[in-house]
């Protein structure tokens, strides 16, 4: 429970937090609400629609339409098809750089469907913690439903903590991991510039 009050800060403030039934609270009354999903570590919502400008104003329309997930899946399958890259061994070679090892704290921005997520996990091992964030909640729950269905269940899900928040005004404290990773996406980032300091930020 510490350990994951710990995690978390106002994106804006950068305040603790304490956890409370509904969601994360700050001292000053901010509060961000757990997403409702079943057979998941709990998931905090730290976007405000309102503050939402740009490239990811448009991300979150484009999120929430019905087939949002399948045309990401689609597009996914095409890129690497066009390009005649083997997905998993492309996504291995790009993780492999972070040299990670096991009990790292992994941050990972713009998850998707957290394609990533599976190759990441095995590397950090029982002892390591994965936190991936998105901006839309309906990658989020996406991520997590893969996850944990039957056909993934070699990956341990324990340590994996999933949140809905914008990679530009991320939900962590200073150097408080080891590696951060992003693939695709980030072109559509409104501040590509702030979402690049956040990552450099939160990693130590």
């Amino acid at each position: 429970l510490l350990m994951f009050e710990n995690s978390y800060c106002c994106p804006l403030s950068k305040e603790a937090l304490r956890m409370v039934d509904s969601g994360l609270i700050g001292a000053h009354g901010v509060h961000y609400p757990f997403l409702k999903i079943e057979n998941s570590n709990k998931i905090p919502v730290f976007i405000d629609e309102k503050m939402l400008s740009g490239g990811d104003k448009i991300s979150q329309t484009m999120y929430k339409k019905d087939d949002a997930e399948s045309a990401y899946e689609n597009f996914l399958t095409w890129l690497f098809e066009t390009f005649k890259q083997d997905e998993a061994l492309f996504r291995n070679t790009l993780i492999e750089k972070l040299n990670l090892k096991a009990g790292d704290r992994v941050l990972v921005t713009g998850c998707g469907l957290g394609d990533d997520v599976k190759y990441i996990l095995p590397k950090i091992g029982s002892t390591g913690e994965l936190f991936a964030q998105d901006i839309s909640d309906l990658m989020i729950v996406a991520t997590a439903r893969r996850l944990s269905s039957a056909s993934d269940q070699q990956v341990d899900i324990n340590n994996l903590y999933l949140s809905v928040s914008n990679a530009s005004m991320l939900p962590h404290p200073d150097s408080y991991f080891d590696a951060a990773y992003h693939f695709g996406g980030i072109n559509l980032f409104s501040d590509i510039k702030s979402a690049i300091h956040e990552m450099a930020r939160v990693v130590k």
